[in-house]
């Protein structure tokens, strides 16, 4: 799922190279620079925090953005074997 807000576009996706919580909703920042704000068990549960983030990207501030510390820090691959992984990267 894809939202553009102009400003900052909201994605969720699922993402098969983590063990647990294989769905996130991030925020992209001009299509740049791109930070995950939650992590999801079930599609049904990134489905319900898409919605939520829509509403709560409105209101994020550059600086909110900035200082947020991205969630994702297990993952399971180098940055080598990104460009395979992003092929099998599953928009919901």
């Amino acid at each position: 799922m894809k939202t553009n807000l102009g400003k900052f576009m909201v994605s969720t996706i699922k993402v098969p190279d983590r063990n647990k919580k294989p769905y996130e909703t991030a925020l992209c920042l001009d299509c740049e620079k791109i930070k995950v704000f939650e992590l999801y068990e079930t599609e049904v549960e990134a489905k319900k925090g898409h919605e939520v983030w829509v509403k709560k990207a409105k209101n994020i501030t550059l600086d909110d953005f900035e200082n947020h510390k991205d969630l994702v820090d297990d993952y399971l691959i180098t940055i080598f074997e990104a460009c395979k992984l992003r092929s099998k990267v599953v928009d919901i």
